[in-house]
Parts: C-alpha cells; sequence; structure tokens
C-alpha cells in the first residue's frame, strides 16, 4: 500500500508552530491595541484635533445646566459661521442655551452620534437646526479621521459600495471606478477599526507633549460670538476663479449619493419627532460667485444635491432655509475668509438673518 501524506501517522506528528518573533509581534500589537482603547476619550481634548473638538463639543453638553433653546448640527461652516450669542441676542433666549455643535467636515453621522449620546437634554430644546453641505450626500466625499476613529463595527461595514445614486450623465466606466474606490474606502475603515492605535498616534503624541510642558494646550476655546475656534479677520475681496473652482470641485468628485446617509438624516428626523422637537435643516451660503463655478463644472451633481435634501425635507414636512445667495442674506465678500467660512463679522450678520427667518416660520415657542 502506498503511503499518503494524510495518514494518521502524519497527521499526529503535525505541529504548526507559529515562529516566536512572530508570537512576539502579534503580542505587542495586542498589548498596545487594548492600551490605546482603554484611554477615555477626553483625554485627547487637550491635542485638539478630529477627536478633541468631538470631546469639546461632548463638553459643552455635558457643562450645559440649562435646557436648550436652538441647537445647530453641522460641519466646520456651521462651527464658523454660527453666532450663538447673536442667536441668542435676537431670540430673546439665555446665551448658554443657543449651542453650536459644528464639527469640521461634519455630517449627519456625527448629529446622531451627538444626539445619542445626549439624548435625554436635546430631547428637551426648543428647536434643532441641521445644516446640510454638498458634500452631506456625497459617498466619495471620505468624511473625517473621527468617522474613521469613532464608527462601530456595523456602522462601517454599512459604508455602501453597490447601492449608489449616479448622475446619468457620468459613464459606466466612471461608475465601475467609483466602486471601486469605496470598496477600498470601506477596507480602510475596517483596518482603522482593527488597528485603532494606527490613526490616534498623532494625538496620542500630542498629548504627551501638551503634558510634557512642551507643547501648548490645544483644547479647543469659543470666541466671542460662541463659536468653537472661530476664525477672527475677513477674507480677501476676491478669490482667483481657478482657486475657487477647485474648493468646489472637492466637494464633486466623483459625486454619488450613498442610501445609508439619507438614511442617517432619516433616523435624526424620526428621533426629533418621536421626541416632540421642531426641527428645521438649512443650506448655509458660499461666497459669492462660487455657485457660478458649480452651476457651470457640476450641474448634474448639484441638482442631485440639492433634490435629496429638499425630498428629505418634504418627507418629513420640516422647514427648509435654503441659503443660496449670500446677498440676499446681507453678506458682502470680505464677510468670507475663504470660500465657505465667515470671519466674525459675517457670523454676526448671518446670525440676524437667520434669527429673522427663525421667527417669521414660528419655530420658537
Amino acid at each position: 500500500m502506498r503511503s499518503s501524506i494524510f495518514s494518521s501517522s502524519f497527521l499526529s506528528d503535525f505541529r504548526p508552530r507559529l515562529p516566536r518573533t512572530a508570537l512576539w509581534v502579534i503580542v505587542t500589537i495586542v498589548v498596545v491595541e487594548l492600551g490605546v482603547r482603554s484611554i477615555p476619550d477626553d483625554v485627547y481634548i487637550v491635542a485638539g484635533g478630529w477627536v478633541g473638538e468631538m470631546e469639546a463639543v461632548h463638553a459643552t453638553l455635558r457643562e450645559s445646566d440649562r435646557a436648550p433653546s436652538v441647537v445647530v448640527f453641522g460641519s466646520s461652516r456651521v462651527r464658523d459661521n454660527i453666532a450663538t450669542t447673536v442667536i441668542a441676542r435676537e431670540l430673546g433666549v439665555a446665551e448658554s442655551t443657543v449651542l453650536n455643535l459644528g464639527l469640521r467636515s461634519g455630517r449627519s453621522w456625527d448629529a446622531l452620534r451627538l444626539y445619542r449620546s445626549h439624548r435625554d437634554r436635546l430631547s428637551k430644546s426648543s428647536l434643532l437646526v441641521f445644516a446640510a453641505d454638498d458634500f452631506s450626500f456625497n459617498a466619495s466625499f471620505q468624511g473625517s479621521p473621527r468617522h474613521s476613529l469613532l464608527a462601530t463595527l456595523d456602522e462601517r461595514l454599512r459604508y455602501a459600495r453597490k447601492e449608489l445614486r449616479f448622475p446619468v450623465e457620468i459613464t459606466s466606466l466612471e461608475r465601475r471606478r467609483i466602486r471601486e474606490q469605496m470598496a477600498r474606502f470601506r477596507s480602510r475603515l475596517l483596518l482603522d477599526w482593527l488597528l485603532e492605535s494606527r490613526s490616534r498616534w498623532r494625538d496620542l503624541r500630542r498629548v504627551a507633549l501638551a503634558q510634557l510642558g512642551v507643547r501648548p494646550d490645544r483644547t479647543p476655546q469659543r470666541d466671542e460670538n460662541g463659536r468653537l475656534k472661530g476664525r477672527i479677520g475677513a477674507g480677501p475681496e476676491e478669490i482667483e476663479a481657478d482657486v475657487l473652482a477647485a474648493e468646489m470641485a472637492g466637494l464633486y468628485a466623483s459625486y454619488c449619493i450613498a442610501p445609508h446617509l439619507e438614511a442617517e438624516w432619516d433616523e435624526l428626523m424620526i428621533m426629533a419627532r418621536e421626541d416632540g422637537v421642531r426641527v428645521a435643516i438649512v443650506h448655509l451660503p458660499y461666497r459669492h460667485h462660487c455657485y457660478d463655478a458649480v452651476l457651470r463644472n457640476h450641474p448634474a451633481e448639484f441638482a442631485m444635491y440639492e433634490s435629496t435634501l429638499r425630498n428629505i425635507a418634504a418627507k418629513f414636512t420640516v422647514p427648509l432655509l435654503w441659503m443660496h445667495s449670500p446677498d440676499a442674506w446681507g453678506l458682502e465678500p470680505n464677510d468670507f475668509r475663504d470660500y465657505a467660512h465667515l470671519s466674525l463679522r459675517g457670523s454676526t450678520r448671518l446670525a440676524v438673518s437667520l434669527s429673522r427667518w427663525i421667527r417669521e416660520q414660528g419655530l420658537m415657542p
């Protein structure tokens, strides 16, 4: 009888062994990961950065000792553009009850995380304002490192690859390229979940240096208008056309609508309805002539964004403030620091216009 490598004697003698060096590498990685994951997120607040900024917003909500009147969620355009002290004055409410929860590259995922974490407090608000951006539903806009650091495994697995809506004008080749790009992005999200220390290294270094006094404490601060890390100065009167076009192109690159991002907006609306809280949606203005570049170079993509946002507002019977033209809201070119973010004066002017609209809509009790 011929011998076989699968004989019982072979199997009983087979003892796969992991090289000692590889074993030590694995043990070291596991220990480092467990150590990093054991660090509370609020430690990162002194580092500033993506997680530190989120923790500063959490701190704002924890420290608020009164039921909120107006709470505004959104991206850095909310963070830099919404003057809470001015809104409080215009609406006749206490300053501490108007909250700016804007975050760099903030989207519906950030708003959901904040609302779920502080639902007991936020459900007592008089008005929730959700600000949308051109990238709010664009799956190809890969969001902030905050999402890569803090999203749950389920949220990472849900990230759309196949169920995408594209502008009708793009080719099948371009659609395939975008799908492949999305697959790579989801793989990176999963890698960041497995190796969290890889993503947190920069902030950990900043925390250590701040505690040693080598680098300054970067805890985010608010300015006199209540804006987190608000930018004070005015911007240039004009921005070169090619610079403007490049800024806007970044918001519309490989544009496709992701159903899971729409679903997050639905969930926000449903939770607010369940809690009996009034809701408004707002699209904040860009700098003068920005939309000329958008409509010239990305008309189909812009139409998809606008129709998606209007459909959500109609679906939940929520008032939508479409601040398309900066002129209509009292903003001048040098009220902007760049293509989208306002100076101190600009944020004051915008707050007056937003407050007037809130009163006209009867959104405050």
